[in-house]
Parts: C-alpha cells; structure tokens; sequence
C-alpha cells in the first residue's frame, strides 16, 4: 500500500482551469475556521484565476482543479461521480458557482491518527508543542490499511491524504487534472531523506507506465546510505 498527498496537476503551467473564490474565503484559515465558514456558505461562488488561467488562455477545464490555495479537492461532475461512493461519510460536498461548468468543493471531516511519530520528521511552533509542518511522513500500517480518503490529526488541513485506491479510480476513468504526491509506502516506509522538492515522485494517474516504486527506493536509497558513510 501507498499513501499520496492529493493535489492537482500544476504542470505545464497554464495547461489547466484554476478557480479563485468570492464570499470572503481566505486561504489561510485554520481547520476550526474553515468549518464555520463552510457551514454558512453552503454554496461558493468562484470564477477563473485572474493570473493562472484567465479567460481567453489556452487553459483547459479539468476533472479536478485547485480553488485559490486550499488543499481541499474541487471536481468535475465526471469526477465527482467517480469518487462520490467512496468518499459516503467523509465530509461535504459544496456546490461551486462557476459559469463554465458544474465543479464541487469536497470538505473532507475525516481526521485520524494514523501518523508513526518516531519515524516522522516534524516541526513544531517554538512557542508550543503544536505541528506546524511535516517534512517527512510516516504512517502506521494498520491504521490506514483501509482508508481511502483523510486527513491528519497532527495537522489537520495541512495534507489531503488518499490511499492507491484512488490513483486506480483516476486510471480507470482517465480523469485529468489529478495529482498524487507519493508520502509513504508500507512496503519501503517514508520517502529517503535528502530529496529535493522536484525529486519527490509525483503521479497523475494517467502515466503509460507504472511507477517503479521498488526503482526508486533503491535508487534513492542508495544514495542516501551513501551520504551516511563514513
């Protein structure tokens, strides 16, 4: 089993639709904060990024696209679709009022403490013990075993995690705009220390080949032991 963080496709620039919200919704807000806010506003109202894709660029609607800087997911009527079953009881679906297409913000509530805090690498606010990110993260197996969608009780907010169940759905259906950060495996454990950011293997979904996780761990792994010798 793998665990991803969730987030849309960003590459190449311009290539998808991104949204920007009206209403008065703030990209920084803290889990508390988004969840009052999304309880008065049962439907947003959003249009095109005035930068990243405004109207009249060459910017295609995608099955799943980023609204401002929120890493919640926002998805097609195609998409939505798709992963309407297995997301039963994981949060809110908010209606998005955009004049192109029918898109849905997907709040997702499900928070569990699935993280192996001894083999994770943590910052926390020097003022408190609070996690105020996670630079490397472990899971615990059998806690996430059969998950498909949630977010971590440490830093709610801060990931969208989603098992290889949901990469399987964006492959079977060829959804696009999608993706999937690889975070961990339960076979290898968390990512090798040292990688750079553009090194972090990164999926949409829609690859013609597989990725080579056992590659890449003995790729990277490598040279990792590398750096602790002696």
């Amino acid at each position: 089993m793998n665990v991803y963080d969730l987030d849309d496709d960003s590459g190449p620039e311009g290539q998808w639709v991104k949204l920007q919200g009206a209403n008065g919704l703030r990209t920084f807000m803290s889990y508390a904060e988004r969840a009052a806010f999304f309880a008065a506003h049962p439907r947003i109202a959003v249009e095109r990024h005035c930068e990243a894709s405004p109207k009249g660029s060459k910017a295609k609607l995608a099955d799943m696209t980023r609204l401002d800087a929120f890493h919640l997911p926002v998805l097609s009527e195609r998409a939505k679709a798709v992963f309407e079953p297995h997301l039963q009881g994981l949060g809110q679906w908010i209606p998005l009022d955009f004049d192109e297409a029918p898109y849905w913000l997907f709040w997702l509530t499900a928070v569990h403490d699935v993280l192996d805090i001894p083999r994770s690498e943590l910052a926390h606010f020097r003022d408190s013990n609070r996690v105020m990110a996670i630079d490397r993260a472990a899971f615990k197996a059998e806690a996430v075993e059969h998950l498909f969608m949630w977010q971590i009780l440490q830093l709610p907010g801060g990931f969208t995690c989603v098992a290889d169940s949901a990469v399987a759905l964006v492959r079977e259906h060829r959804l696009t705009g999608f993706c999937f950060e690889l975070l961990w495996s339960s076979k290898h454990g968390p990512l090798p220390d040292g990688l750079k950011n553009w090194e972090r293997p990164r999926l949409t979904g829609l690859e013609d080949k597989p990725f080579d996780f056992d590659g890449f761990w003995a790729e990277n792994g490598g040279r990792q032991a590398a750096r602790a010798a002696p």
